[in-house]
């Protein structure tokens, strides 16, 4: 994480995880992910999709699986059975995105 953000963002994302424990660490860590994103600075969107498995957020997290698939990130046949997914893999948007990859 250090070489991705400086140590005022570390520090911010420390704080958060601190003060509003874990998942609150994800969305932040994605927060600063997408201003990077904007600033043109690549951000893998599978990584962005993981920390909202993590955060909980299924809607998120599909929505960049998404871009993920479109992107044709490399791991995606990791998908099938990497059980960090588990929490949408009922989905049927991560069904369809499995015939979709």
């Amino acid at each position: 994480m250090e070489g991705i953000f400086g140590d005022a963002k570390m520090a911010e994302m420390r704080k958060t995880y601190e003060t509003a424990g874990l998942s609150a660490y994800f969305r932040k860590e994605n927060e600063l992910r997408q201003k990077r994103l904007a600033e043109g600075k690549y951000q893998a969107p599978l990584k962005i999709a993981l920390n909202y498995a993590f955060a909980g957020d299924d809607s998120e997290t599909l929505d960049w699986l998404e871009r993920a698939v479109d992107e044709r990130t490399p791991w995606l046949p990791e998908l099938k059975i990497d059980p960090m997914w588990d929490a949408v893999r009922s989905q049927p948007r991560f069904v369809a995105l499995l015939k979709k990859k």
